[in-house]
């Protein structure tokens, strides 16, 4: 039975042994290494199968460097970035080879990879410090500050190239000084009467000083333009909306004997009762309504170039219900009754105004959009 057990052993290692080796020889090195990283990292590999992991890794690097060095010799900036990403994976995959205690350090030759690395990221380094230098060049020819933008973007993406920090900050900018301009935003008090509108509106307002724009409250001799915008609230209303339900339930309503002929005992039977209520539903609408406009100047040429307007509208509602008419214990517990008589309620109003001059501020930073409408 022994010798029996031996020789099925003998025959699977064989089987094993023949499968790697044909992978091998279809040139399938990766599913070598997945085949056999089991019982590499178990320390369990015979002499055979250790020399074939060997062989099959040494293999899929030289074959993956090659189709490296293939993407770094195309002029496509996608292929140098593909190939980047490639790098990083085999990396990593050559590092797992230490965790392997049968293989000795150096039998696995991914030297390629580091100076790989170092080419990819030089081609990517010139392709993006090329086309940073191209677009302050088409800012200064065209004076459309998309191109500082784009330029100031490319700067830093020239840190994920190996760029210092250094290096980076003082090209970003120097594109963000290229392009930067002033702002001066007035709020106007006298248009549309506005309401508290500095003290409602202002702050809203989601003008956040950036690499690129500096928001002034004066106009002065540095200023690129210049914003007028006014807001109000105009309107404020209450909506009531009447309607009714009709709802209907049996309950008990004492019991009537009788002789269970079984038992010959008096049994309870209950008898129940329909019971019907109408309950009014009044529902209440509060809405504040505000406008708005600006229009902005450009201050050098001393021309307005643009104008809108804005609106905004915040609600709240609330329901309240009223027993009208019928028995109270047919309305569900669901519903909570009032207990008042039917009086408008209180509504302190000035939350939803605030609400509205909220509302107020996100129309018109949409649509003011400076990023899109100065250039």
């Amino acid at each position: 039975m022994k010798q029996l057990s031996f020789a099925i052993l003998f025959i699977f290692a064989l089987s094993a042994c023949k499968s790697v080796d044909k992978l091998y020889e279809a040139g399938e090195y990766q599913q070598i290494i997945s085949k056999l990283d089991g019982k590499a990292k178990r320390n369990s590999l015979d002499r055979k199968e250790r020399n074939m992991m060997v062989k099959a890794a040494n293999k899929y690097f030289e074959t993956e460097q090659a189709k490296v060095l293939t993407s770094l010799r195309s002029g496509d900036f996608k292929d140098w970035k593909d190939a980047k990403q490639k790098i990083k994976r085999l990396q990593k995959e050559s590092d797992k080879f230490a965790e392997y205690p049968q293989l000795r350090e150096g039998e696995i030759d991914a030297s390629r990879l580091s100076d790989l690395a170092t080419e990819v990221d030089q081609k990517l380094f010139d392709y993006t410090y090329d086309l940073y230098d191209e677009g302050i060049a088409e800012y200064q020819r065209t004076g459309d500050r998309i191109y500082v933008v784009r330029a100031a973007s490319d700067a830093y993406a020239l840190k994920k190239y190996g760029a210092s920090q250094r290096l980076t900050d003082s090209l970003y900018y120097a594109a963000a000084q290229l392009g930067h301009r002033f702002i001066a935003v007035d709020f106007d008090r006298d248009v549309f009467n506005s309401w508290e509108f500095r003290n409602n509106f202002q702050n809203e307002v989601d003008f956040r000083d950036d690499d690129f724009n500096t928001f002034t409250s004066m106009v002065g001799p540095e200023t690129d333009y210049r914003i007028i915008v006014a807001a109000e609230i105009s309107d404020t209303d209450v909506y009531k909306d009447d309607s009714y339900q009709e709802f209907t339930e049996e309950i008990e309503d004492g019991y009537e004997t009788e002789i269970d002929t079984a038992t010959n005992k008096e049994i309870k039977i209950p008898i129940y009762k329909k019971i019907t209520a109408t309950v009014k539903a009044v529902e209440y609408t509060w809405v504040v309504e505000g406008r708005g406009q600006y229009e902005i100047y450009d201050v050098k040429a001393n021309t307005r170039f643009d104008s809108g307007r804005f609106s905004a509208e915040a609600q709240d509602q609330a329901v309240f219900y009223y027993l009208e008419d019928g028995d109270e214990d047919a309305v569900p517990s669901s519903i909570d009754l009032e207990t008042f008589g039917l009086l408008d309620p209180d509504y302190d109003i000035d939350d939803l105004v605030e609400e509205c001059f909220s509302e107020l501020a996100d129309a018109f930073n949409s649509s003011i959009d400076v990023n899109r409408k100065l250039k």
